[in-house]
């Protein structure tokens, strides 16, 4: 998948003018690339456009006009893009009470490790997280996951007749959710180009 390029970020002051009428389609991306997997965590997919958009706005949110910092915002973020015969995604722990929050960050140590897709077909792809963010204590809200096929696996994902799922298979938290049809032939597109 491409990477996003410094001229698609564009100045603050012409993205202002385009944003309130391309942020609505890319909110309804980001809603077909969103699961919620049980009570109080989600993954989003991500790919160029999810990336580029989030580029974007923390590029507004932060005023950032300098050309250096700007680059920054691309080279880290495009890191978050799947590379071949790969999906991206971001896993967030969503409990707005902070006392529930503090607890269950305490028992989800290590939940960037306990996320795989599951195809029909009998394949597993384990998610890889981001390391550094599961302390022995503690959790992050965020995590970012990358899920490579192989070749077998691949030729499973992309054919939508069969089905695949997230599950979560952790001590403390356990889910499976299939990934609608919708979204599934969305991932298909993004990983054939």
């Amino acid at each position: 998948m491409e990477r996003v390029t410094l001229d698609e970020v564009l100045p603050l002051p012409e993205y202002e003018r385009v944003r309130s009428r391309i942020r609505p389609l890319l909110i309804e991306l980001r809603n077909l690339l969103r699961l919620s997997l049980g009570s109080y965590i989600s993954i989003g997919f991500e790919n160029h456009e999810t990336i580029l958009h989030q580029i974007r706005e923390m590029v507004r949110a932060e005023s950032i006009t300098d050309f250096d910092a700007v680059k920054q915002e691309v080279e880290t973020y495009n890191s978050l893009i799947p590379e071949a015969k790969q999906l991206s995604a971001t896993l967030f722990i969503e409990i707005s009470d902070l006392d529930e929050l503090r607890r269950q960050l305490g028992m989800l140590i290590g939940i960037e490790h306990a996320v795989s897709i599951c195809l029909a077909g009998g394949g597993m792809v384990p998610g890889k997280g981001e390391s550094g963010r599961s302390t022995d204590q503690r959790t992050s809200t965020i995590h970012y996951l990358r899920f490579s096929f192989s070749d077998d696996q691949l030729v499973q994902f992309l054919d939508p007749d069969q089905s695949a799922e997230v599950v979560i298979n952790h001590p403390n938290y356990s889910v499976s959710k299939l990934i609608p049809s919708e979204t599934r032939l969305r991932l298909i597109q993004d990983i054939i180009g």
